[in-house]
């Protein structure tokens, strides 16, 4: 019996293949099914779950011998757009900022067009907001200075940072560039002669002429100075200045009468007010038609006037739609430098 057990033991050991030296499959062949788990599993540690199915299906397609392609939305192939912009956290942050300062401006901009302080329900209706989106940003611009709230009514107004920064646009403003500008092309437009004007000690004084054409040839240049209550432009002055700088120059006039018609000089000043304008045909020079509308600075004031000529040349029945061109230029010009005309 030990003879046979020993034979049959030395069989099989001669039908066993010898594994002693054998080199090991590889590893991750030996592991081709597992994947690296994100639920319940240990950091750094491959193990089988059923929340890692993905996992075995892209393992078994690798011992199928399928082709693994990478996934196309992290990683689009080289020159083929996924045809969805790109959109990151930074990109939404600076957007969204933009949009809130351009919300912020509006509400700044809705305590600029009130004359006086309003309230919160007024300003929300003027921004297109609703009255707590309004409030959010009321309260940043007061803690910034450029809105303020009074204590008693609770009414919102412009802040002293909306005053310096509007002062500091101010005096980047040329008011006569701006005019200059606008007048030429008027005149070049029209075919009208333009005569531009400012208010100096001795009364108005010609700084500019925007020739038309054919051109007005008058007497007056550059530099010339215009009488207050006898011109379309001393009028303007007259009606659109404090009554402080022209009261010398109505004194002035009025002494020297030198044989002169009398002049109502409060019914001067209540017709332009009215009309916005002053028009007057020869009673500076014979012949000569003119019209003058203001420029108006942030006081409300006239800083200069467009006063446009016109001779026998030129039709007077066109005279009323050149004048109303003119008011709309030079209203666009006080606009361009921070001033509206008053109210009547």
């Amino acid at each position: 019996m030990e003879g046979r057990s020993a034979a049959r033991s030395a069989q099989r050991r001669a039908v066993r293949p010898d594994t002693t030296n054998a080199t090991p499959p590889p590893r991750h062949r030996r592991r081709a099914d597992w994947g690296r788990c994100p639920v319940g599993a240990r950091a750094g540690v491959l193990k089988r779950s059923k929340a890692c199915g993905a996992t075995r299906g892209l393992s078994s397609g690798r011992r199928s011998g399928a082709r693994l392609l990478p996934d196309v939305e992290s990683a689009p192939a080289p020159g083929v757009s996924s045809g969805r912009p790109h959109v990151t956290k930074e990109t939404t942050k600076r957007r969204t900022g933009i949009q809130s300062v351009g919300i912020g401006l509006r509400v700044l901009d809705a305590l600029a067009s009130h004359e006086e302080p309003q309230a919160l329900g007024a300003i929300a209706a003027a921004s297109g907001l609703s009255a707590s989106q309004a409030h959010r940003y009321l309260a940043s611009l007061v803690a910034a200075g450029m809105a303020r709230q009074d204590a008693g009514s609770g009414r919102y107004d412009l802040g002293p940072a909306a005053l310096r920064l509007g002062l500091g646009a101010l005096t980047r403003v040329d008011a006569f560039h701006a005019a200059n500008l606008a007048i030429t092309g008027f005149a070049h437009e029209t075919g009208r002669t333009v005569q531009m004007a400012a208010l100096g000690p001795t009364g108005p004084i010609v700084v500019r002429w925007a020739m038309g054409s054919p051109p007005v040839a008058t007497s007056l240049m550059v530099g010339s100075s215009l009488p207050l209550l006898r011109s379309a432009t001393g009028h303007v002055f007259l009606a659109f200045r404090p009554e402080n700088h022209t009261r010398h120059l109505i004194e002035r006039e009025t002494a020297e009468s030198r044989g002169l018609e009398p002049v109502d000089v409060e019914a001067i000043r209540a017709r332009v007010r009215a009309d916005g304008y002053s028009a007057v045909s020869g009673s500076l020079i014979p012949g000569l038609r003119a019209a003058a509308v203001p420029i108006f600075d942030l006081q409300e004031e006239a800083v200069m006037t467009a006063t446009v000529l016109a001779t026998s040349a030129f039709k007077p029945e066109h005279d009323d739609a050149v004048l109303k061109q003119l008011i709309a230029v030079c209203d666009g010009v006080s606009a361009s430098i921070g001033g509206r005309r008053p109210a009547p």
